[in-house]
């Protein structure tokens, strides 16, 4: 699909990009130098921050730009996460030149639909900055305060966007944790999901008595929902953490639940909590 609209300055032309090409590169990008790899980050990030790209394209961008951080050095990480950060706080600008996502939602609308939302660029941002954050200690520090935003944000996806980049941002601290604790009990079940699976990944996060209550109630009203794969990824996180308890009488309450996993009326569940 492909959006024209006639402006002072001459006809703007913008097609949603299917994603193959830059999927395509990403895979060859063991044969580019490091030089033509800086490039091909520079331009992502500047078509996915161009306000007159559609926001679905920008999505996608940001996503095909996580691809590449095994190659970014910690000068290009700090350009790229100074460039999208604001993307990632949510000031996720669209162009004045066409109708915005908004219009094309409302009734009877003549702009697309289906064209992308900010919140769902806002969210891959968030996973961006995360999977591009390094080790520089100041540079993580301030991307988990970005993060911790998108975890109480009121739109599901941004918050289930903050889970999914809290699963790649190291050392976060109990302040930062406790919002993704909170996650595990998101009334939306895909973003519990999100969050559980956080947790599963991140086993060096530090739980203190009174977090490890939580985890251990959230995970057994997890069990007592409908939704086969929010009971999965609950059982499957408890497994993955369970032997970490700080006491004896937690670990205990833990087994009691993972036993009641085991009888689950889904094998994938029953497997998930005892393989």
């Amino acid at each position: 699909m492909t959006m024209h609209q006639t402006t002072a300055g001459g006809e703007l032309q913008v097609s949603v990009h299917g994603g193959v090409g830059l999927e395509a590169l990403a895979r060859a990008m063991r044969k580019l130098s490091d030089a033509t790899v800086a490039r091909i980050i520079r331009v992502l990030v500047e078509m996915a921050t161009n306000r007159d790209n559609l926001l679905t394209n920008r999505e996608l961008l940001l996503s095909q730009l996580c691809k590449y951080t095994d190659r970014a050095d910690e000068s290009l990480r700090d350009e790229v996460v100074r460039a999208i950060e604001p993307l990632a706080r949510g000031e996720v600008l669209e162009s004045s030149e066409y109708p915005d996502s908004a219009a094309g939602r409302r009734p009877l609308a003549s702009a697309p639909m289906g064209m992308g939302t900010p919140q769902e660029v806002q969210a891959m941002a968030l996973v961006a900055i995360a999977t591009f954050s390094g080790s520089e200690a100041s540079r993580v520090r301030r991307i988990s305060d970005v993060l911790f935003e998108g975890f109480v944000h009121p739109n599901v996806a941004v918050r289930k966007g903050a889970y999914t980049a809290a699963r790649r941002l190291p050392g976060l601290s109990a302040e930062h944790i406790l919002p993704i604790l909170m996650g595990l009990r998101d009334p939306d079940p895909s973003a519990a999901v999100s969050a559980f699976a956080a947790f599963a990944e991140r086993k060096e996060w530090t739980l203190t008595r009174p977090m490890w209550k939580l985890f251990l109630l959230a995970v057994r009203l997890a069990g007592q929902s409908t939704e086969i794969k929010l009971r999965w990824h609950a059982a499957y996180a408890l497994r993955e953490l369970w032997k970490n308890a700080p006491t004896t009488g937690i670990r205990t309450e833990a087994q009691q639940i993972l036993d009641e996993f085991g009888k689950d009326v889904a094998f994938s569940v029953r497997q998930a909590a005892t393989s």
